[in-house]
């Protein structure tokens, strides 16, 4: 999952489309794991401003909690600009003292690299900690992190997406026509079909009836999205 990238970063990368549940594994980790760490950091990837707008909540955080420690009191004034919550969260994860953390950047989908054009992207390195005490998980949809190992998620086959379908909804699903054509239409992805054992699960709908309201939505969708071009 994780592969040295210096001599103190551990970095490792899930990658997959969407709907491969990227980001539940890594909060499958996380929860697993917890209990290894001083702290798990969880950070919003999906743009450059949800990133920075996370480090300006966590660098807040970081200040009342040094303030209460030195004080006792947990109130703090004036508001970081971006930058500098980036640089404090930097520094503070790159304290001797601050080891065996876990940080997460889910979503990171719209990476700036060499040889990737991107109006929007950007280089999620410029937010890694100078010097590390613990691994960094990465999430995302692009195969050209080249900087992180990456751990790729391939799709279900037809008998592993019907036993997603049985263990979710408690259902046979064997001898159910219907259970195959949903799991043949929702194309081995885990989540879809995840969700749709879930709610089977908690209605008295039938594999054939989730499959009916689904195609409907998606007509539904195209319809209304005909109507905005």
């Amino acid at each position: 999952m994780v592969v040295s990238i210096n001599k103190t970063t551990e970095c490792g990368g899930h990658l997959g489309t969407g709907g491969m549940g990227k980001a539940q594994l890594g909060l499958h980790f996380a929860r697993q794991h917890h209990q290894r760490y001083s702290a798990v950091i969880w950070l919003n990837t999906s743009s450059e401003v949800t990133l920075k707008a996370a480090y300006v909540s966590l660098a807040q955080r970081i200040r009342r909690h040094n303030k209460h420690r030195e004080t006792g009191q947990s109130e703090v004034a004036e508001q970081l600009k971006e930058e500098q919550a980036v640089q404090l969260v930097r520094q503070w994860l790159s304290q001797a003292e601050n080891k065996t953390w876990l940080l997460i950047f889910d979503n990171y989908d719209d990476p700036r690299l060499p040889g990737i054009r991107s109006s929007t992207g950007y280089d999620i390195r410029t937010f890694f900690p100078y010097s590390t005490q613990g691994p960094i998980l990465i999430t995302t949809r692009s195969s050209r992190t080249t900087f992180a190992k990456p751990v790729r998620l391939n799709k279900f086959d037809l008998n592993q997406s019907l036993a997603v379908l049985t263990r979710r909804s408690g259902r046979q699903t064997q001898e159910d026509v219907d259970a195959k054509k949903l799991a043949e239409r929702f194309d081995g992805l885990p989540l879809a079909l995840a969700t749709a054992g879930n709610y089977i699960s908690q209605t008295a709908d039938s594999f054939g009836d989730y499959l009916h309201m689904y195609e409907q939505s998606w007509e539904e969708l195209a319809k209304n999205s005909d109507n905005l071009k």
